[in-house]
């Protein structure tokens, strides 16, 4: 069975969702649950747009920029792999990205 997702987890405890704006995501601080590192804040989202969706959030990496051309200078972080969205981060799970130096930004 997938994990639930945090609206669906929010919904199954008995709890109201939290509704967000795209703006209030972009503020949070997305931390790797694996090992615990800051990965950054969100740019943008990955939306399929025939289901309505939200696929990935994407990640930059530093020194990417904001005008940087294409999606190689960031993490695109799968929306199955989001584990909590908080007032303060987005917690998700992402053991592969465990190896990536945020720092440097590769």
């Amino acid at each position: 069975m997938p994990p639930a997702r945090p609206q669906q987890a929010a919904a199954s405890a008995g709890v109201e969702p939290m509704l967000l704006r795209t703006s209030d995501l972009q503020m949070l601080d997305v931390v790797n649950v694996a090992d615990g590192r800051r990965l950054g804040t969100v740019r943008d989202l990955d939306i399929d747009v025939a289901s309505g969706t939200i696929r990935a959030l994407l990640v930059p990496l530093p020194g990417s920029g904001f005008l940087s051309l294409g999606r190689r200078n960031e993490i695109a972080v799968p929306w199955d792999k989001v584990v909590k969205i908080g007032i303060d981060c987005i917690l998700v799970d992402l053991p592969e990205a465990a190896h990536v130096d945020v720092a440097a930004g590769r």
